[in-house]
């Protein structure tokens, strides 16, 4: 199997390894979460979802890592099918796969920002401020098409200012919108990986999705032909698999990590989950792309 992102180049294999071993970790990220649902309890979460009941701050969690995994199980089902036949080959634009890389990292992102801290008021504080945030783009949305609900989403929005009573101040809910640059610079180092250049990462993938014309500074090298006109220049992109390769691995890496930290604070032990599931992995997957890692 090839996989030729532009130009009719094909990707060199060593790097379409590593797109394989980005899919099958969003895979087995997915199969672990999948035995997981409500926190055992007297866990972690147990308590946080008691400290707000009205909003369970695991559904909350458990919904961004779903939406992480559906990002990136596209992009598993794109450069790593599970069933393949002879002479298969993928023909796609890289700018997509950075999309996908962008949407995976900050899905997953949201709720790495909350798992990760050890103090449960802090999560819950978090949990609040990405909830009211959440609630206010979908009040807003139903505002502009006249939709009957938009009322029922203030009132929940509005119900936080008397359930919260003196736990936090209701400004830093109202004022503390979350920006997704912040939570992946403060993420990084769940996954290893330096707050600079995991934002950089990001700002690329970001670029890809928003459609910038500096994306092409990122993802491609550029061949300078004739000049066509007093300083314009005809030009070839080539695309830079390795680029691919760094942002989808993070967002792969960041579901991981996030699924693993939900698991934890949900009261279970990933080890024999994460074995179920890598099982599950190979059962379904040609055994020669898949990594144990």
């Amino acid at each position: 199997m090839s996989d030729v992102p532009d130009e009719g180049e094909r990707v060199p294999d060593e790097e379409t390894a590593n797109w394989a071993a980005a899919a099958h970790t969003a895979r087995l990220a997915g199969y672990v979460l999948d035995q997981v649902v409500d926190p055992v309890p007297g866990s972690m979460l147990a308590a946080d979802d008691a400290a707000y009941r009205w909003e369970k701050c695991s559904a909350w969690m458990r919904s961004s890592l779903v939406a992480a995994l559906d990002h990136l199980t596209l992009w598993a089902n794109i450069v790593a099918p599970q069933k393949i036949f002879e002479g298969m080959i993928v023909r796609n634009p890289p700018r997509p796969y950075f999309t996908l890389a962008r949407a995976g990292l900050e899905s997953a992102a949201q709720a790495v920002w909350v798992l990760k801290e050890d103090d449960s008021t802090e999560r819950v504080h978090r949990h609040l401020r990405l909830l009211y945030h959440d609630l206010r783009q979908m009040a807003l949305a139903f505002e502009k098409q006249g939709d009957d609900r938009a009322p029922s989403v203030r009132d929940r929005m509005n119900a936080l200012w008397t359930r919260v009573g003196d736990m936090y101040p209701f400004e830093s809910i109202v004022k503390g919108e979350p920006k997704y640059s912040s939570m992946v610079h403060e993420c990084a180092a769940v996954i290893d990986m330096q707050p600079n250049a995991l934002e950089v990462l990001w700002r690329g993938a970001s670029a890809a999705a928003h459609g910038k014309n500096w994306f092409q500074y990122v993802a491609y090298s550029t061949e300078v032909g004739s000049e066509y006109e007093p300083g314009y220049f005809r030009t070839t992109l080539r695309a830079d698999p390795k680029t691919i390769t760094e942002s989808i691995t993070a967002a792969a890496n960041m579901v991981l990590r996030g699924v693993l930290l939900f698991v934890a604070r949900s009261g279970r032990h990933p080890q024999p989950l994460y074995a179920a599931a890598f099982a599950k992995l190979v059962s379904e997957t040609p055994l020669k792309d898949v990594r144990n890692e």
